[in-house]
């Protein structure tokens, strides 16, 4: 009866025209915990009373758990490694309300530029991770297929020819 959901890795694409992309990884504090499924939600009323070098230490677990549980593939294969900035949300990237009840989760944050060439992004969810990984994109506003994925598994191939295809007409103007 108190027992609390499973948390997953929801992990948020959106590619723009102009080849910018933001990719979130929405990790639930419980990730970190040995039997998440019988712990609390971190909620607000804690989370105010952390300190600066207790939210570090969060986000220094939510970087070895992200490299742990999710590769990032893209064809051609980019140079650019993920470097995550945190911030603090509810659940589904919603703001956080001042209810000391209110569920408090990391946003990792990765914003960087595809080449043009970019042809697919993919995601696989790690032999070594735990948690299932949900593959969830959107490219130049518009939502693409859910993939849920489970340890060992791969998403399918994004195709990222649409945003190839915008930015060339967009440069030619």
């Amino acid at each position: 009866m108190l027992a609390h959901p499973i948390p997953d890795l929801p992990v948020h694409a959106e590619f723009k025209f102009n080849g910018e992309v933001h990719i979130k990884v929405e990790i639930d504090p419980r990730c970190f915990e040995v039997d998440p499924e019988q712990e609390p939600y971190l909620v607000y009323g804690v989370y105010k009373a952390l300190e600066k070098k207790d939210l570090a230490e969060m986000e220094k677990e939510a970087n070895a758990l992200i490299a742990k549980s999710i590769k990032f593939s893209f064809e051609p294969t980019l140079t650019v490694k993920p470097v995550f900035t945190y911030r603090y949300t509810t659940l589904g990237d919603k703001p956080l309300d001042k209810n000391d009840q209110t569920p408090v989760v990391l946003q990792a944050d990765w914003k960087f530029k595809i080449p043009n060439k970019t042809r697919t992004y993919q995601v696989t969810a790690l032999p070594a991770g735990k948690y299932s990984v949900l593959f969830i994109n959107h490219i130049v506003g518009k939502k693409q297929d859910l993939n849920v994925l489970f340890p060992k598994e791969a998403s399918y191939k994004l195709d990222l020819s649409l945003v190839s295809r915008i930015r060339k007409s967009h440069l030619k103007k």
